[in-house]
């Protein structure tokens, strides 16, 4: 429907339906975007990094072939040092 009909799909259609996380009134917009700056600013940039060449990668993928290379990639991921950090942070209830 939206690729032959080419119909404006409403913000909070658009959220229903997946297709976008969240919608937010114009006037908030700048406000909403300088949050989600702050929250990724303050993630683990490596794991950040990674987690964003592997969504590059996965677009490529037939669903199938993302599964397991998901699983091989997290468990790799999971030896560095940032995210073996993150986890005795966790296991430790302190702030990475």
């Amino acid at each position: 429907e939206i690729v032959f009909l080419c119909d404006e799909v409403p913000a909070a259609q658009a959220v229903e339906w997946g297709l976008v996380n969240r919608a937010v009134p114009e006037a908030e917009l700048d406000a909403v975007v300088d949050e989600l700056v702050e929250k990724l600013a303050a993630t683990l940039p490596q794991t950040t990094r990674y987690a964003k060449q592997q969504l590059n990668v996965w677009r490529d993928f037939a669903w199938h072939q993302t599964v397991g290379h998901a699983r091989d990639w997290l468990a790799m991921s999971m030896m560095g040092d940032e995210a073996q950090d993150a986890v005795r942070a966790f296991l430790n209830r302190e702030k990475a």
